[in-house]
């Protein structure tokens, strides 16, 4: 029998609730939904899987408690998620339009060339998408009901990558990010890499997987969204990255440079640059921490970076009387 199969990744972290609904269970799915579920299997890990029995329309909490996420009864509903008063929406690529399969760690929305897997994760949850062979589409879409002020935005160029090859964060109403969809891997049956990027239109993230017929199938797909919370932002790589999509979205250039320039950008806009960092530190930090932020800047031009959020972060790091990686924690 020829298996083929391809499976496409996501998750996000926000909290939600709704009433628990009865599905199918795994004995009264197809043939192909179980091998659907056995490419799945081969091609994740279920390490970070939170629950062995997949609840539907049921609010699951992940992320120590600060989110939960709700997963639909029918591919044409949304994902639900809820992170204190804040909600996002999360509308399924148009592929899907069947009711939910529950097979125990997965749940399966079954379509013509391909079907979607969704799972609860313990920082939000993963959408898989398994393409049956090369006649299925390339692109598959997720609409994204991102609360007023909010943005989707690729940090690919920041990080030195093609566009749409790199991180995408969801910032808030203040340009600092809250969740983050990793890079976009794919790889086909044998572990070859297929060529996969992310393209943004306005609140819609789309991932395109460049298979052919030469791929091997299951071809294998995998953004995972992930919830930024406070433990996130006290890593010095985490927080310097903060601060250099924060620079960027009030209009101050702070993608990676060589030292020099960093410290010539700064000493230019250190004002600008102060103010600005203190708010965002304030926000993710507290404000104790935000009042180190001129030391820390004066601390990072002896030390050097590459970029102002990558100076920054290390001055907080060394003010903080460790400099173990993490700051004030």
């Amino acid at each position: 029998m020829k298996i083929t199969k391809k499976i496409a990744i996501l998750s996000l972290t926000v909290l939600s609730f709704s009433l628990a609904s009865p599905v199918l269970a795994l004995a009264e799915t197809s043939e192909s939904i179980q091998e659907t579920v056995e490419a799945i299997n081969n091609a994740t890990s279920l390490d970070d899987v939170v629950v062995k029995n997949t609840q539907i329309n049921q609010a699951v909490k992940v992320a120590d408690n600060e989110l939960s996420v709700t997963l639909p009864k029918n591919a044409d509903e949304e994902i639900q998620l809820k992170d204190g008063e804040e909600n996002i929406d999360v509308s399924l690529p148009e592929q899907f339009s069947t009711d939910a399969l529950d097979v125990g760690d997965t749940v399966i929305y079954d379509g013509e060339d391909s079907d979607l897997g969704l799972q609860n994760t313990d920082l939000g949850f993963r959408a898989l998408i398994s393409i049956n062979d090369s006649n299925a589409s390339h692109e598959y879409s997720f609409k994204i009901n991102l609360p007023e002020g909010y943005q989707l935005f690729d940090a690919s160029e920041m990080e030195n990558k093609a566009p749409g090859t790199g991180n995408i964060y969801i910032l808030n109403e203040e340009g600092l990010p809250v969740n983050m969809i990793d890079a976009a891997w794919a790889k086909d049956s044998e572990g070859n890499s297929v060529p996969t990027r992310y393209t943004i239109n306005e609140d819609t993230l789309t991932q395109i997987i460049d298979f052919d017929e030469e791929n091997f199938f299951p071809i294998v797909a995998d953004p995972n969204w992930v919830k930024l919370g406070k433990k996130w932002y006290n890593k010095r790589s985490n927080i310097a990255t903060a601060i250099d999509i924060a620079l960027i979205a009030v209009g101050i250039g702070a993608t990676a440079k060589t030292s020099s320039t960093v410290i010539k950008l700064i000493r230019a806009n250190r004002k600008n640059i102060t103010r600005t960092v203190e708010r965002k530190i304030a926000k993710t930090l507290g404000k104790s921490a935000a009042s180190w932020v001129g030391t820390a800047i004066s601390i990072g031009l002896t030390l050097g970076g590459t970029s102002v959020g990558d100076l920054i972060a290390k001055g907080l790091d060394k003010a903080d009387g460790r400099y173990d990686g993490y700051i004030f924690a």
